[in-house]
């Protein structure tokens, strides 16, 4: 499953994306000083979301819960995060370990690996 994290659960996901403190944006949602919306797994006690930013989106936690995988592709081509019409998504993922999973997040699409960078994108 998947559910929108409001502002005040923001704090519950700070070290899940720890990893991703060098990509200001992504600090700047969760300070409530950039527009974004945060996706997890559980509101509770989370261990897998996916950030919305102006800048780009993020992956972070543990890549290997296909439920949440599985929400999170139905999200991204139903038209629930960005609309039916979207031509690429561009993600930064915490950890190399999303690298095989992120089929299962981006099917029918094929992710696309940028060369040089921590980061996969879907067209």
């Amino acid at each position: 499953m998947i559910y929108a994290l409001d502002e005040a659960g923001y704090a519950r996901v700070r070290t899940l994306f720890a990893p991703l403190r060098f990509h200001l944006a992504s600090a700047a949602v969760l300070d409530g000083n950039n527009p974004g919306a945060v996706f997890v797994n559980d509101v509770d006690s989370p261990h897998a979301a996916f950030m919305v930013s102006p800048e780009g989106c993020y992956l972070a936690g543990t890549p290997d819960d296909a439920r949440f995988n599985c929400a999170l592709n139905q999200a991204l081509f139903g038209g629930t995060l960005f609309g039916r019409n979207v031509g690429a998504v561009y993600v930064v993922c915490d950890s190399e370990g999303w690298r095989e999973h992120l089929p299962a997040v981006f099917s029918p699409r094929e992710p696309i690996r940028c060369p040089g960078c921590t980061s996969s994108a879907a067209r």
